[in-house]
């Protein structure tokens, strides 16, 4: 039976979605008292962030109980935040000091040993702008403080990441639970990803003969060679890469907006044409976090607006000696985006051939039911 936990930070779209899948599926949904009623009963007229250091441990161990009682009472649920929440919010709250708490280490066990039951987790990143309720904080940093340790976290779990609007993660989130077979729309839309060295432009152009051959219409991905978006990124990757990590990811975020638009991908996507590019959103998260270690939870916000593929397919290779740290970060990136968004792991070192069968096998075959750590080429 599912156990599905939908964990991310607050004011990622938990909530609506927990929903949203309770509905669709029939699983009933679960949550449990919440920080704010546990405050408001315990600590009347206060907000965590002007609570003393025992009293938010207090509180964040009576939510984890709350989450467990919770949960034992169903045997399947969809659960509005996770045990995992518990410790990342009491970490971002109460710092290291809680470390030293005597009952600390037993709280963080039982809470991270209980995520090990649920079937799936689900994790939204922080895209959508933060809502002010007069309880959670509205602080972008916090945010971004929470999902950095969420982050190191979840690296212990399968997960899947769900990104775009609640229609786009409703669709996904059924088709990883195996409760949806049909083919998306977007599942036409497809992306090679992978360091330069890959190929990538080789295996693209062969698809594109094999797609012709069989009479399949496709699309390749013109990207803008010129301009002013274009010269700036140059210049700036020219002047100081490192240095202006940040800068060349938000350019490189408003040209493939741009390039999405002047393809007309979605046109095309809604006329069933499929379409194929040799990089997407990915690629500059790999460049961001390996050139400026810009965290995974900024290049989330930072690349929000790009509508993520279907699929990716991943042309994993080794990077060469004189490639330097910068790009073994970059490809230790890739791979765990690739895990963690199910992208299609093609060996780039394999025969040809074999590299070629894989590729049209994954871009021809739909992807639904598969589960987190498949090598599925759907993002998410």
């Amino acid at each position: 039976m599912p156990r599905v936990a939908i964990t991310g930070a607050h004011s990622a779209g938990k909530t609506t979605l927990t929903l949203a899948l309770a509905e669709k599926t029939g699983i009933p949904s679960i949550r449990g008292d919440t920080v704010r009623d546990i405050v408001r009963e315990r600590f009347p007229g206060k907000l965590m962030e002007n609570m003393t250091l025992p009293e938010k441990w207090i509180v964040e161990k009576a939510n984890l109980d709350n989450r467990l009682r919770a949960e034992a009472t169903q045997t399947n649920f969809v659960a509005d935040g996770c045990t995992i929440n518990s410790v990342v919010y009491a970490l971002a709250y109460c710092g290291d000091a809680i470390k030293t708490f005597p009952d600390y280490e037993t709280f963080k066990t039982t809470a991270l040993s209980n995520a090990h039951n649920y079937t799936h987790i689900l994790y939204l990143p922080s895209e959508i702008g933060l809502e002010n309720d007069g309880f959670r904080p509205t602080s972008q940093d916090f945010r971004e403080k929470v999902d950095r340790i969420l982050d190191e976290i979840l690296d212990a779990f399968p997960i899947r990441v769900l990104l775009g609007s609640v229609e786009r993660r409703i669709e996904r989130a059924l088709q990883f639970l195996g409760l949806n077979t049909s083919p998306s729309m977007w599942d036409n839309y497809i992306a090679f990803e992978g360091l330069d060295t890959a190929a990538k432009t080789v295996q693209m152009k062969l698809l594109q003969e094999h797609a012709t051959s069989n009479k399949i219409p496709l699309h390749v991905v013109q990207h803008l060679r010129d301009g002013t978006i274009v010269r700036e990124i140059e210049q700036l990757k020219l002047s100081d890469p490192c240095g202006n990590a940040y800068r060349i990811a938000e350019l490189s975020t408003e040209l493939q907006i741009k390039e999405f638009k002047s393809n007309l991908i979605l046109e095309r996507l809604e006329a069933e044409q499929m379409v194929i590019s040799d990089r997407q959103k990915f690629s500059i998260m790999a460049l961001g976090g390996s050139l400026g270690r810009i965290s995974l939870a900024n290049l989330y916000a930072i690349t929000r607006n790009i509508s993520a593929p279907g699929k990716v397919i991943y042309l994993r290779t080794q990077p060469a000696t004189a490639d330097g740290i910068y790009t073994a970060k970059a490809m230790e990136i890739f791979d765990k985006l690739g895990r963690r968004h199910g992208f299609c792991f093609v060996d780039g070192h394999a025969a040809d051939l074999a590299i070629h069968l894989k590729i049209v096998k994954a871009a021809f075959h739909t992807t639904a039911g598969s589960k987190s750590g498949e090598s599925t080429g759907a993002p998410g």
